[in-house]
């Protein structure tokens, strides 16, 4: 048993990190890295500006997560809730798709995603004609294995 100072802390940081996003992005990685035969990479939270002229103006797109899992690129947006993932994303996250071309469009929502067929309906189709594969996770689909290192 851990003396209660400790324990209080753990709680207070898994819920700042969890409130930050940083628990979802973990999550992700960590059930991309166990996916993972021979390699792993992957690039943290970027903008993307899709015009040439002025990089100080505020950027088209964003993106949580670009990974690359043997060979297979993935690009990733993670939400810690679902009322994070919001209607009208779809359009951002068929632009940032169509200039960026992933193999895989993953939308990982670390809470229960009831959204989920909808979101299916609305971008497999448009998705399909960029030969985009889409996956949708929640903590359901891909539970946390309870190590503290990523595997």
């Amino acid at each position: 048993m851990c003396p209660g100072w400790i324990c209080q802390r753990r709680t207070r940081h898994a819920l700042l990190a969890k409130q930050h996003g940083l628990q979802s992005v973990v999550w992700c990685l960590a059930t991309l890295r166990g996916r993972s035969g021979r390699s792993f990479y992957y690039e943290e939270q970027s903008e993307i500006w899709f015009r040439d002229s002025d990089y100080r103006a505020l950027p088209d797109a964003e993106f949580a997560l670009l990974s690359v899992v043997d060979g297979v690129s993935y690009r990733c947006e993670v939400k810690s809730q679902k009322e994070s993932f919001k209607a009208g994303e779809e359009a951002k996250l068929l632009k940032v798709a169509e200039a960026i071309r992933p193999d895989v469009l993953l939308i990982a929502v670390m809470d229960e995603f009831k959204t989920k067929e909808q979101v299916r309906t609305a971008l497999e189709p448009k998705l399909r004609d960029l030969n985009v594969k889409l996956e949708l996770w929640s903590l359901k689909d891909c539970p946390l294995n309870g190590s503290p290192y990523l595997r």
